[in-house]
């Protein structure tokens, strides 16, 4: 397993995973902490308040602080903007995609026939006149401005087309693409917060390569590991440091319990007060007496 460490030197997260870890509970703030301070260290702002406070933000694996240069965050969430991505504002992903994409050796020759192109038009613009043009080099980003994307499946379709699952799906293919074709990428870590977790989600998050995926939930589907559950509650338990684990029960039981009975009480807790209910409203409702 790997250690994932997030601080800004007065509040710590410590995760250890291989891959996937849920950032499972109700403690929504805690989250929201280390989720600001992934943001933070990923794109860097001043403000008077935390150089007063002296808080700098730190993301490490296995104690060696990220290469910014080689690293890479994407969060996976509603707020998810089709119509805002095919403006290919400069931190989108769907421009990243592109960018990918018209790096591929596949497309070199056509790129190369239109600066041909532009090449022979200044020429001819250039015919008897004293007004001399010339055009730049298409490159990638040039091209990227010249675009004007939209999403096709049978209909085009914007955001208001896809459900939560589907636009979740939609994120994770994008960074999916982008991670095979871009080599200079060493580490990832992708947020989901998208309040849902289906078996496709999960599927396309096992795709992911370089990758740190953490999940924000509320609730687990019937299929877990302990190793892969950080606890958000009153505390921020992750389950993976059982050394850690098994203190707290020493300290707060002191009860003498065996590795393997912590397990089973952990287990059985997950699965009660963090199993996905299922909700019938009126059947529901009937059975409270007034």
């Amino acid at each position: 397993m790997n250690t994932l460490t997030i601080t800004d030197g007065n509040n710590c997260f410590e995760l250890q995973l291989n891959q996937v870890k849920y950032l499972l509970g109700k403690n929504t703030q805690k989250k929201h902490e280390l989720i600001q301070m992934l943001k933070l260290y990923f794109n860097p702002a001043k403000s008077e308040y935390r150089e007063e406070n002296n808080l700098k933000t730190k993301v490490l694996i296995d104690n060696q602080e990220l290469n910014l240069k080689r690293s890479m965050l994407f969060i996976v969430n509603n707020e998810f903007s089709l119509n805002e991505e095919c403006k290919l504002g400069t931190r989108s992903n769907l421009s990243k995609y592109f960018e990918a994409k018209l790096g591929l050796t596949d497309y070199w020759e056509t790129i190369n026939t239109i600066d041909i192109l532009f090449e022979s038009l200044a020429e001819e613009l250039n015919e008897d006149d004293e007004f001399q043009v010339e055009f730049n080099s298409m490159n990638t980003k040039q091209l990227i401005k010249l675009m004007n994307p939209y999403y096709y499946d049978e209909y085009q379709k914007d955001e208001y087309d896809f459900s939560i699952e589907e636009l979740t799906l939609l994120q994770l293919k994008l960074i999916n693409y982008i991670q095979r074709k871009n080599k200079s990428i060493e580490n990832y870590i992708v947020i989901i917060d998208s309040g849902l977790i289906t078996k496709s989600i999960l599927d396309y998050c096992s795709n992911l390569t370089n990758s740190f995926v953490l999940i924000s939930t509320s609730y687990l589907n019937d299929e877990f590991d302990l190793n892969q559950i950080a606890l958000f509650e009153d505390i921020v338990l992750d389950l993976a440091n059982f050394d850690l684990v098994y203190e707290y029960f020493g300290e707060q039981t002191g009860k003498l319990l065996t590795c393997q009975e912590v397990e089973m009480k952990l287990y059985k807790y997950i699965k009660e007060k963090y199993a996905k209910q299922k909700v019938e409203l009126i059947n529901d409702i009937q059975h409270f007496s007034y």
